[in-house]
């Protein structure tokens, strides 16, 4: 019997993504028993399309334009899964700010228009919330930005954003985003020696052109695995040359040079962060950006060592986003607790998980929260 080429093809992808599926376990906080399953995990993503109106997905897969977007992903990765450069880790760290040509995007994106002076001098955050759709298009269990294709992502997004908007008032704007992960953690070794996967340049650049089309900022989001953080950063400068493009960086999969991913607790030092901030700011300073926000996901206070030592730098706005799931009143506290953490200068982020959640926080919610998120993420 002749396989059936999309049941091989789900596979393939399922294969891919299911050792990063079982990392995010470790972000309970509560002993709530049992994980979910392929089936739990499918009977979510139709929860997650009913409660929050977006298409399901089995839906969105029978339309003619859908199954040519997500056949398209499985060709591009399939073609492109690995890099075509390993990145080497950074031992000195003045050395590893200097600008190198980042091995990862096959060409370097069209350059974006140049931004005014006083577009440039003025930061998104200021004025505004950033509501934030995370994910991949490689996988709908791994966030909302999974469950349809690119452009009905933008279009959902801007919704929320626009409910925002709505309960703010005068006080506050609300800027819709996507943070596409960039580089996906796995828990078995790949090609590059990194215990992680890169999103190919194709699919990067197919997200750029909806946030230019949906005025939409992008973030991409990194998982580090074995490589240095400042390497990973690096290898996404053509993108960051965008005046749209920020970073996020996931560091519980920051494992170091011996570690492995799930088996390894990870972390981010203060000076690492220090690191990533200034070579944002040489790329502010050189290119004439506007400020670049700089996202670090944290669900455990040792995820972050020395968190006292980062500095406030100029032209990058600092987000720490409380980044766990599960009860909605340990998260609130969890969410105060990190908010009085140093440094005083950092901005707030909340992460909201659609299904992992044991009730989704509304709109109303979640600008009742104290300090005020300047960034709110969807998962």
């Amino acid at each position: 019997m002749r396989p059936n080429r999309r049941a091989v093809a789900a596979c393939a992808v399922m294969l891919m993504c299911l050792p990063a599926l079982t990392l995010g376990a470790a972000r309970w906080i509560d002993a709530r028993p049992g994980r979910p399953g392929v089936v739990e995990a499918a009977e979510d993503a139709h929860r997650i399309s009913a409660e929050h109106r977006l298409p399901p997905p089995d839906a969105l897969l029978r339309r003619g334009r859908e199954r040519s977007w997500w056949h398209e992903d499985l060709a591009l990765l399939r073609r492109d899964s690995e890099p075509t450069a390993t990145p080497t880790r950074s031992t000195d760290a003045a050395a590893s700010r200097v600008r190198q040509p980042a091995p990862s995007p096959s060409a370097t994106p069209s350059p974006p228009a140049t931004p005014t002076p006083e577009a440039a001098a003025r930061s998104v955050l200021r004025d505004n919330q950033l509501i934030v759709y995370y994910g991949t298009p490689l996988a709908a269990g791994l966030g909302v930005l999974g469950t349809m294709p690119p452009d009905d992502i933008a279009v959902a997004v801007r919704q929320r954003a626009a409910a925002f908007d709505r309960l703010n008032g005068d006080a506050a704007g609300a800027v819709p985003a996507l943070d596409l992960i960039y580089s996906l953690a796995q828990a078995e070794p790949t090609g590059n020696g990194m215990y992680i996967r890169h999103l190919p340049d194709a699919q990067v650049r197919r997200y750029i052109e909806v946030a230019e089309r949906h005025d939409l900022q992008l973030m991409l989001d990194l998982q580090i695995g074995r490589s240095s953080i400042i390497d990973e950063v690096r290898r996404i400068e053509p993108y960051l040359l965008n005046p749209r493009v920020h970073v996020a960086i996931d560091p519980e999969y920051a494992v170091g040079a011996e570690g492995v991913p799930i088996k390894t607790p990870g972390r981010i030092t203060g000076a690492e962060i220090n690191e990533v901030q200034a070579y944002l700011r040489e790329l502010v300073e050189a290119h004439g950006l506007p400020p670049k926000i700089l996202v670090v996901h944290q669900y455990m206070d040792p995820t972050i060592v020395d968190p006292q030592a980062v500095a406030k730098v100029e032209g990058v706005d600092y987000v720490l986003n409380m980044d766990a799931f599960g009860d909605v009143k340990a998260k609130k506290k969890k969410y105060r607790h990190f908010a009085e953490k140093p440094p005083e200068t950092k901005l707030h982020g909340f992460n909201v998980f659609l299904v992992h959640d044991h009730a989704v926080l509304s709109e109303e919610e979640l600008l009742q929260l104290s300090p005020l998120p300047q960034v709110i993420f969807y998962q």
